[in-house]
């Protein structure tokens, strides 16, 4: 099965959705960045892992309300893979590739 662009778009939103909830919660200087190509996680990254934890979850939940699809954004293939979370469009695309299956 492959995403339709108007799913691609879905999970855009859920993403960018889920980084509004999230910055309700951060100081005006931790925001994070709505930019595909902004920095998320990692060596150069916006946010600590604690944020990204709260970050994964509220796009899990936003993916789940938007695609009806229940998907884990934590597993053995991205414990081993960080770059999964380097920026927007990594995280996006990954979500993609996980709704695919």
């Amino acid at each position: 099965m492959y995403l339709s662009m108007a799913e691609k778009k879905l999970v855009l939103e859920a993403i960018f959705e889920a980084i509004d909830d999230i910055n309700e919660t951060l100081a005006p200087g931790r925001k994070i960045s709505k930019d595909p190509q902004a920095f998320l996680y990692g060596p150069q990254g916006a946010i600590d892992s604690l944020t990204l934890t709260l970050l994964i979850v509220a796009i899990e939940q936003k993916i789940e309300q938007k695609l009806h699809a229940s998907i884990s954004l934590v597993d053995q293939t991205t414990a081993s893979q960080d770059n999964a979370f380097h920026n927007i469009k990594t995280l996006q695309g990954h979500i993609e590739r996980l709704i695919d299956q």
